[in-house]
């Protein structure tokens, strides 16, 4: 060894390390497979599996080009970025370095990700921001894993950034392969776990083999065996024990069923999806009598958090009679429908169901929302329900002045703090000229139809940003930002406003309707009158029962076919039906307001409790991340004081006592590096590493001769000996640490290995 230098932990050269290495690698890559379940396909895997292995190869050659940890820490970090950049995105580099056209992209796909994390349900689409994100995670895992591992060699942190991956695959994927990734994951973690031990043995080996040169093979041969035995009879034996195929005691991942509070993932995030690439895939066919069909209405989202509308509602059984509207008050339709392709659980229907047959189903009457039960699908299913589709009169919508319920308007009419006040004040300065719900609702809808095209040739999504670019700059969106931004901007003036969710009625194939992906909708509908009022902000789309009050000709995709209308439209509006030829001229002109709605100081209402959705995911995560470091950080200086004391209440005699504080001693040691080799004697430990200047060497002699002197000793030592030797080690870890610096400091405290010797 060279004067002067330090000798890290007592390691056993050769193949150990490279396997230790190889083990490690292995463990990420199988992380990397189980993300296999959050996705519909496997095209996130390359990329991912790519970031992977170039960062445990970019850890392995840095640690033997002897860098030090900061100057890896900062290499690493710029190579993940020129490898993730030219990976994902080379075209909008130049000669390898991100331009502005990169990070702009990169943005984009990050902002959808993050739009469709907050709702998306595995398996689902591999964005390219989920697959941009988790390169840099699976990148960042196994750079802290290699430092752990082979910089501090401690398993448990090496381990702990794959397992928390795949903790969280567990939470939110899907059950197909779960017990082949978690075996692979578990085969690889015991490998890693018993190569590192043989490659960086925290006492003498257990002999296993014939000869201690070959102990390291010998120890590698058995383990293997064992691991593989445990391997294989979890996966025979496993899935045989009684009640692997039960029911859960508590199934919290039931969001799809069961009674009591629901979470609603939002639709809306597969809008762009359907409309775009299943333009011509049948979703479902319905048959009916109706010449002119309606809108098959899946679900309406009430709440609006980071960019998101979503929902949560109470279910039931869906049985008997569902809802108990006035049918008198609108158009009774029965139908049958025919699932093919749609793998929701949301049932489609007409607004508002009131029997369903033929299908086992969960009903929430606030929302009018029909779900399969947990564990189904729509897929495969025909069932028969009797609706009826609401009819209004525009004079008595335009005339009502019933106050709005305290549960709507709490409920209905809550706006993000977050949300732009140019936003805010655009709604209510576009709505202010009218003095009636009705009139407001008509001055959005036109406002929007007049002004603004429809194309998908957007990006997503509807968060603060995208609406006012959607609002004052770009004027053109689909479905999704019409009826996102409509329901915001009713909100602000007052209105209480929800997103309804479906399909425009599909083509008319002799007594049935073909419902494909281009009839993907989404449509407001707002709290006037004491019912929730169908409007149509989106170019293109009318509804075929919504013409009398909306002024809205029915059309869709495709084109509409001619409807014939009642004889002579005349009804009498006594019997609240529809009169479509009255009030239809009555539709007030709209001012053309400037887009430029300023930044006014109206306060802006909040939903729920009023803190926005985004600060309460980011104070969650720093609290849950808090308290996992606060733990460690205090958990394991604990848990070895207490192991140290519980050693020390255990020794029998003084000389067990001496022999309890050497042992503490050589534990501190190990930590920075100076750990005893193996069939070395104390008096040869020390005049190894007293020369090093590590701690005090006179001391450091004092408290070997001591040792010595007990373990050889004719006489036991007193308590005054033990309690000496006991003292000079405190004075030697007092040292080790004034001696430290702040970051070796606090990587001994994070160190866990001291609490696992079993010396």
């Amino acid at each position: 060894m060279m004067a002067g230098g330090s000798v890290r932990a007592n390691h056993v050269a050769g193949w150990p390390i490279v396997a230790a290495e190889l083990a490690l690698l292995a463990v990420t890559l199988s992380t990397t497979i189980a993300l296999s379940r959050l996705f519909d396909d496997n095209s996130y895997f390359v990329p991912v599996a790519g970031s992977v292995v170039c960062s445990h190869l970019l850890s392995m050659l840095l640690r033997r080009a002897r860098l030090s940890t900061p100057v890896a820490l900062m290499a690493t970090l710029l190579t993940m970025l020129f490898f993730v950049t030219n990976v994902r995105y080379g075209a909008t580099t130049t000669a390898a370095v991100p331009t502005g056209d990169t990070w702009s992209q990169i943005r984009s796909d990050l902002s959808e990700a993050w739009d469709a994390f907050a709702v998306v349900k595995a398996p689902t689409e591999a964005l390219d921001g989920f697959v941009l994100a988790l390169m840099v995670v699976m990148w960042a895992a196994a750079a802290l894993a290699d430092l752990a591992a082979f910089r501090v060699r401690t398993v448990v942190e090496a381990l702990l950034p794959s397992t928390v991956v795949v903790v969280f695959v567990s939470l939110l994927g899907v059950p197909d392969n779960r017990a082949a990734t978690t075996a692979l994951f578990l085969a690889s973690v015991a490998a890693f776990v018993l190569l590192s031990r043989i490659a960086f043995p925290l006492s003498s080996a257990v002999p296993v083999g014939p000869t201690r040169v070959r102990q390291p093979g010998a120890q590698a041969r058995t383990g293997a065996s064992m691991i593989a035995s445990m391997v294989v009879v979890g996966l025979i034996v496993g899935p045989l024990l009684p009640g692997v195929n039960a029911e859960a005691v508590i199934d919290w991942k039931a969001l799809d069923g069961g009674g009591g509070s629901r979470v609603t993932l939002s639709p809306l995030v597969d809008a762009r999806g359907r409309l775009v690439e299943q333009t011509d895939v049948e979703l479902f066919r319905v048959r009916t009598d109706s010449a002119t069909g309606a809108y098959w209405r899946t679900t309406s989202l009430d709440t609006y958090s980071d960019g998101v509308w979503g929902s949560r509602y109470e279910y039931t059984d869906a049985r008997g009679t569902l809802s108990s509207p006035d049918s008198s008050q609108g158009q009774i339709l029965d139908l049958e429908i025919s699932v093919s392709n749609l793998g929701d659980i949301w049932i489609p229907a007409p607004y508002e169901p009131l029997t369903i047959n033929g299908v086992e189903a969960k009903w929430d009457p606030v929302s009018s929302t029909l779900v399969t039960v947990p564990g189904q699908f729509t897929d495969g299913v025909t069932y028969s329900l009797t609706a009826v589709v609401p009819s209004f009169v525009p004079g008595r919508l335009r005339a009502d002045r019933t106050p709005i319920p305290d549960d709507i308007r709490q409920r209905y009419t809550g706006l993000p703090v977050d949300l732009s006040e140019a936003v805010v004040e655009f709604g209510r300065e576009l709505t202010a000229p009218f003095d009636n719900a009705y009139d407001k609702a008509l001055a959005l809808q036109d406002y929007f139809r007049n002004n603004y095209e429809y194309s998908t040739e957007v990006a997503g999504g509807h968060d603060g940003n995208r609406i006012e670019r959607f609002l004052f700059d770009e004027r053109i969106g689909y479905c999704e930002q019409f009826a996102g931004t409509y329901a915001l901007l009713a909100r602000a003036a007052g209105i209480p406003s929800r997103v309804a969710v479906g399909f425009t009625p599909g083509s008319r194939v002799g007594d049935e309707f073909v419902v494909r992906g281009e009839n993907y909708h989404a449509w407001p509908e707002l709290w006037i009158g004491g019912a929730w009022v169908q409007f149509e902000p989106t170019p293109g789309r009318g509804s075929p029962q919504g013409e009398a009050w909306t002024g809205v000709a029915p059309d869709q995709e495709g084109g509409f076919d001619p409807v014939q209308p009642a004889a002579e439209n005349e009804i009498d509006e006594g019997s609240g039906l529809v009169i479509p030829d009255q009030d239809l001229n009555d539709i007030p002109e709209f001012p053309d307001l400037d887009t430029e709605a300023g930044g006014g100081g109206a306060a802006v209402s909040t939903g729920g409790d009023g803190v926005p959705g985004w600060l309460l995911k980011f104070l969650a995560v720093m609290a849950i991340g808090g308290t996992m470091v606060g733990a460690m950080w205090w958990g394991i200086p604990a848990l070895v004081g207490w192991r140290r004391r519980k050693r020390m209440a255990r020794a029998r005699d003084g000389r067990e006592r001496v022999e309890v504080s050497w042992r503490d001693l050589t534990d501190s040691l190990r930590q920075v590096g100076y750990a005893p080799r193996q069939a070395e004697t104390r008096r040869e430990y020390v005049s190894r590493i007293a020369p090093m200047g590590v701690v005090d060497s006179t001391r450091l002699r004092q408290v070997a001769q001591l040792v010595d002197a007990s373990s050889y000793g004719r006489s036991e030592p007193s308590d005054d000996v033990a309690a000496h030797a006991r003292e000079l080690v405190a004075e030697l870890e007092r040292e080790l640490s004034d001696r430290a610096s702040s970051g070796e400091r606090a990587k001994r405290r994070l160190d866990p290995r001291p609490i696992f010797t079993t010396r």
